[in-house]
């Protein structure tokens, strides 16, 4: 007799970056709300290729890396949305962005580094080389006109007293600016199609359960950081959203068009039938 996989307890291999922006969305997991999963942490690049490698039944991957081929559906759900919000997405820089040769990525941050390719040239008119930088706490003004802060270093640069003499580019806000809409930059991804319905569960009670206890989690991570509960609290209320909703997947469609023009992927991935499952 065949098993419906949804209806019994399975062990759920999940992959997650450990980010502060990623916490609302596996705090229920993290609490044993969901002892079917096991959460393994890693890059957001080693998750993906984990995926790829079916050494993973599901993970938060960025979304230029579903983009490019990685699983074969995404959650209609829960999701890493930037707000229009400094911190969430930012690029500093000791030039004017006009004058942007050499900008510091990181080799994690692949959805930013795509993004802020598409906006530069979109917004700015300038191509600049978005170089990997294996020391990214290094002072980049060496080396370098900008660097890109995604992740946990845009959280770290609105802990910080800004250098006046730095420009500040919000990529998320120039995003928005642009298409008026939601930039998603990570997805739940998985391969087989028999746990959507166990993941969709899984997914949303514990992104709700973060939601609801974003102050006890945020000072939760002030206790193990260097900041402070209110500052954690601000940076995931106002830099992030946790939903893909109709808008954020309007986003999504723009973003897979224009990382198609910009040469980012090779084929579109949102006009098949298998984009919406």
């Amino acid at each position: 007799m065949k098993l419906d996989r949804e209806k019994i307890l399975i062990n759920i291999r999940v992959g997650v970056p450990d980010f502060v922006s990623a916490r609302p969305l596996i705090f229920g997991m993290t609490r044993r709300q969901a002892p079917e999963v096991s959460l393994v942490y890693h890059e957001p690049g080693q998750l993906s290729d984990s995926l790829r490698r079916e050494d993973l039944d599901a993970a938060l991957v960025p979304t230029i890396e579903y983009l490019r081929g990685v699983g074969r559906y995404f959650l209609d759900g829960p999701a890493l949305v930037a707000r229009p919000s400094a911190g969430s997405l930012l690029l500093l820089a000791r030039v004017g962005v006009e004058s942007l040769c050499r900008v510091a990525v990181s080799e994690f941050c692949r959805s930013p580094v795509g993004v802020s390719r598409i906006v530069l040239a979109e917004k700015y008119g300038v191509t600049p080389d978005l170089c990997v930088c294996k020391n990214m706490q290094g002072d980049w003004r060496e080396h370098y006109d900008g660097i890109l802060l995604a992740g946990d270093m845009g959280l770290k640069f609105l802990a910080e007293r800004p250098d006046p003499a730095i420009t500040v580019v919000d990529i998320a806000a120039d995003w928005y600016e642009m298409t008026s809409l939601p930039l998603v930059t990570s997805m739940w991804v998985y391969n087989d199609k028999s746990l959507r319905g166990q993941l969709t569960k899984t997914m949303v009670l514990s992104r709700n359960l973060g939601l609801q206890n974003i102050s006890h989690l945020a000072d939760g991570i002030s206790m193990t950081s260097q900041y402070t509960g209110e500052l954690i609290y601000d940076y995931l209320s106002n830099c992030w959203e946790y939903q893909l909703t109709a808008e954020a997947m309007e986003g999504l469609k723009v973003f897979d068009d224009y990382a198609l023009r910009y040469d980012l992927i090779r084929h579109s991935r949102l006009s098949g039938a298998t984009a919406k499952l």
